[in-house]
């Protein structure tokens, strides 16, 4: 295979980003970029590196830049997201590609990445060992004849300010693998629809 030149979409690149999102939509059904994007989420700590082509983005592997708590220790990781290849150019070596080079950007610092069952079998080639998944919970006392916790809207960028807080000083559920500046991770999946309503359980964010 030819030496492919990848590009690297960055937060200030505002027409790559036109382009990587209308590329999303064609390889995960249900995904989209855009709402994240205009909520003002892409910031320096997301990186997109993917393949141009005929002037769209054809292959695409994310970059994620967070801090994790291992143990109590803070450590900077990163989390892949986004791999994929039109399905057009599937079959030619592209997602490997745009891997190599995410990876590379990665450096010498933890990386992990969520898979589906069905690409599972992609990711161990560059190193990936599958692990269980488990749920960290923290307890909280209901009180079933209160009122109900006031449902918040990530619409309000004074909410995206409040969740961007709670991530960076709140206390977290667990220090043995958790994270921090997580906000613009966990507002992907509200944007898209794929989450269950935020509730605020207190009067304040920490």
């Amino acid at each position: 295979m030819e030496a492919v030149a990848v590009t690297e979409i960055r937060q200030v690149d505002t027409g790559l980003q036109e382009l990587f999102c209308d590329y999303v939509p064609q390889v995960f059904r249900r995904a989209d970029f855009r709402r994240w994007r205009a909520w003002g989420e892409w910031n320096d700590d997301y990186r997109a590196f993917a393949l141009m082509e005929d002037g769209r983005v054809v292959a695409n592997t994310s970059v994620m830049r967070m801090r994790l708590l291992l143990e109590g220790r803070e450590v900077l990781a990163h989390q892949l997201g986004a791999v994929g290849c039109l399905p057009s150019h599937r079959g030619r070596g592209l997602a490997r590609v745009v891997m190599n080079a995410a990876l590379d950007a990665c450096g010498d610092a933890p990386v992990l990445l969520f898979a589906n069952p069905k690409v599972r079998q992609f990711y161990p080639r560059f190193g990936f060992q599958p692990q269980m998944q488990t749920l960290f919970a923290t307890p909280y006392d209901a009180v079933p004849a209160g009122p109900p916790a006031p449902t918040l809207s990530l619409e309000d960028a004074a909410v995206r300010a409040g969740l961007a807080t709670l991530s960076s000083e709140g206390r977290p559920s667990t220090e043995r693998f958790g994270a921090r500046g997580y906000a613009t991770v966990a507002s992907w999946p509200v944007a898209n629809g794929f989450a269950r309503p935020l509730r605020q359980l207190g009067t304040d964010w920490e």
